[in-house]
């Protein structure tokens, strides 16, 4: 059987603040248009009290939640993730976090899952 592979993009030009990284994170890896009738997420696209957080980003990478439902019905073996215009979320995102800026924990835990998640940086 032929290895399927599936690629999702995040655009750095998007993450002008923490709040608007997540909003891209959870754009790009949940079902928005079920979040918007659950009433998760605004019709205008702005977030209502999701989790915005790195443990829950962590665990949608994790997988079992949001797209990744796809990629395990449709026998997905990676996911590649590129990450566009890294330098603008980097200078954006370089916030201090607990002692780090909060771009490299976000990295760190995208590394965390490199077992089925291919990751770059452009």
């Amino acid at each position: 059987m032929e290895s399927l592979n599936f690629t999702i993009i995040i655009d750095g030009k998007q993450c002008k603040d923490i709040m608007s990284f997540y909003e891209e994170f959870y754009k790009k890896f949940t079902d928005w248009r079920a979040m918007i009738e659950n009433g998760y997420l605004a019709k205008d696209g702005k977030f209502n009290g999701i989790g915005f957080n790195l443990d829950a980003m962590a665990e949608i990478l994790y997988g079992g939640f949001g797209v990744y439902d796809e990629f395990e019905d449709r026998n997905f073996e990676r996911v590649t993730v590129i990450f566009k215009d890294f330098n603008i979320a980097e200078e954006n995102l370089n916030i201090d976090d607990h002692g780090l800026p909060f771009i490299y924990r976000v990295l760190y835990i995208f590394l965390l899952h490199s077992d089925h998640i291919t990751f770059s940086l452009e």
